[in-house]
């Protein structure tokens, strides 16, 4: 047994492409078992509310974890730089900042901070990127400089 999570009235997307949007009238089973939606079989389908479900959970998180942690941006020239060293170490030990939402988090020893533009050839943030971290981790890395 499949189940899809289509009602009367919602929107797929069908054809070669998944590109034809259609409108389901009538959910059913053809006689190989196949399911169909208005008499057609609709096995190869694109159901967009799925999408728009998955996009707004990726938006949620990233604006929970900027409201619940209170990121702040880098704007000291010293911490900004110190920043930078430690993504070049990080590249040339050839570790990858995990991506949460837009920023890309990186975890070097007790500190942790977020980037928001990341050069996936360099492996390293772009020069003009934006350096965010929470109060706790900025304390802790000027009282390391």
């Amino acid at each position: 047994m499949i189940y899809l999570d289509l009602e009367i009235g919602d929107t797929i997307l069908t054809g070669k492409f998944r590109n034809k949007k259609v409108i389901v009238k009538d959910v059913g089973i053809n006689e190989r078992g196949e399911p169909t939606v208005n008499g057609k079989s609709i096995l190869n389908i694109r159901i967009p509310k799925l999408y728009i479900k998955e996009n707004k959970i990726k938006k949620l998180k990233l604006a929970n974890l900027l409201k619940e942690e209170t990121l702040k941006n880098i704007t000291n020239n010293k911490i900004f730089k110190y920043l930078m060293d430690i993504t070049n170490e990080v590249r040339l030990e050839g570790e990858i900042p995990k991506k949460i939402g837009n920023l890309y988090r990186y975890s070097v020893n007790e500190y942790e901070f977020y980037v928001d533009r990341y050069n996936k050839s360099l492996g390293m943030p772009y020069s003009n990127s934006k350096f965010y971290a929470t109060d706790d981790n900025l304390k802790s890395i000027l009282s390391y400089l």
